[in-house]
């Protein structure tokens, strides 16, 4: 079995430390099965996710007024080709 920084290099590990890919694969599995996959932290991402898109929509209405304006501007200004 070759070590991964074998395959990447040093950048990626620094150590010569061996385990199979099976047993990181499953210890990185059990980790996010154990601090992810919870309804409240779910609940709590997505009324994060709403609120950011809330706070969020005034200034993209602000900035589509100010392109639909800037495209009007250029409209009227240019010379037909």
């Amino acid at each position: 079995m070759e070590p991964i920084n074998q395959l990447r290099g040093r950048q990626a590990c620094t150590n010569n430390m061996e385990l199979p890919m099976v047993r990181v694969d499953q210890a990185i599995l059990a980790t996010i099965e154990q601090d992810l996959l919870w309804p409240e932290v779910w609940t709590v991402a997505v009324q994060k996710a709403i609120e950011r898109l809330r706070t969020a929509a005034p200034d993209l209405k602000e900035r589509r007024h100010a392109l639909h304006a800037r495209i009007q501007d250029l409209w009227t200004t240019s010379s037909p080709v």
